[in-house]
């Protein structure tokens, strides 16, 4: 059996090898479509874990229907659940949250609005993206796209996530505002994770194994079939992260270049699943987002900053 046809038979097989792959990098799929997440704006206050005040209501952000004034940027973020709340992490927690109140302190008035959604694909991009401009009523000058993570999760033809972000980049621009876009990318040695997991017998790969024992297929044979693919597994990893890359070039957008740098992989950072950020694993993204925001958005700071105008940089991606 070559490797090309035991890709096309066992997709089942595939995605839950990258799942245990992506549990190292901070990513998890769930179709729940939870809460929408809009902006939150009023006048309560509290400690949140930065040590800073910030305004909140509920566990959501609220919309404002006041006007941009002319020294005011409204930026939407469209992503996944590395974007959203997500079990112990509530919106108080996570990386934009965090990041606003850091960049008021360096004089960037930035209204920020959030239509993250746990599991969504970048297929689902443009629709929630219509979903979310049709309910609100200023509109983003700025749309940070952050998603992908779920498509190389699934591994999604390569191709298809490209044009989809491209779709989306375009909608944006279309609409007037400028799109931004959030990189990711799988483990490094993604096939040979994919083949520890196999080695190690995890549970719930055994029923999504059925198809093959069914068959006859002896756990040695799926075995060097999945070294004998190592790699165009390390392959797809590669061409999913180039893809982030080309679409910026193309387009002339500014990149974030890994959502999770520092971040994916690394058990304090990450929740008990080891897969979604914890609060801590949020303040590294926060970091890396300001820097972004500040060194390549495009968005000018429009205001003096303040002598708070101080954050713990880990590096510049």
């Amino acid at each position: 059996m070559s490797w090309p046809s035991i890709y096309k038979r066992t997709t089942c097989l595939i995605c839950p090898i990258a799942l245990f792959a992506l549990t190292l990098s901070g990513c998890y799929i769930d179709f729940d479509w939870l809460e929408d997440q809009l902006i939150v704006r009023d006048d309560e206050s509290t400690e949140t874990n930065t040590g800073k005040k910030r305004e909140f209501a509920d566990d959501y952000y609220v919309e404002s229907t006041e006007p941009l004034r002319d020294d005011e940027y409204k930026l939407l973020i469209i992503g996944d659940s590395l974007s959203a709340a997500y079990e112990d992490v509530t919106i108080q927690d996570v990386y934009h949250y965090i990041a606003q109140p850091w960049l008021s302190d360096c004089g960037y008035n930035i209204r920020m609005a959030n239509a993250s959604v746990p599991g969504m694909k970048s297929a689902g991009g443009v629709l929630k993206l219509e979903e979310y401009l049709n309910e609100v009523a200023v509109q983003p000058t700025h749309v940070l796209i952050a998603l992908g993570s779920n498509d190389g999760l699934q591994l999604e033809p390569v191709a298809t996530l490209k044009e989809n972000l491209k779709t989306l980049i375009e909608h944006i621009q279309k609409g007037g505002a400028k799109p931004l876009l959030a990189g990711n990318k799988l483990p490094d040695n993604f096939a040979e994770i994919a083949i520890a997991a196999y080695e190690a017998g995890r549970e719930w790969l055994t029923p999504l194994l059925q198809e093959l024992v069914d068959e006859d297929v002896d756990s040695q044979t799926i075995k060097d079939e999945l070294e004998a693919g190592a790699q165009e597994l390390n392959d797809y990893a590669l061409d999913f992260a180039r893809v982030f890359a080309e679409l910026a070039t193309e387009h002339d957008i500014p990149l974030w270049p890994n959502i999770l740098h520092d971040v994916g992989g690394k058990p304090k950072l990450n929740q008990s699943d080891r897969i979604h950020p914890n609060a801590e694993g949020h303040r590294y993204m926060a970091s890396y987002f300001v820097h972004f925001i500040k060194n390549k958005s495009g968005i000018p700071a429009t205001a003096q900053a303040t002598d708070a105008c101080q954050f713990t940089s880990q590096g510049s991606s």
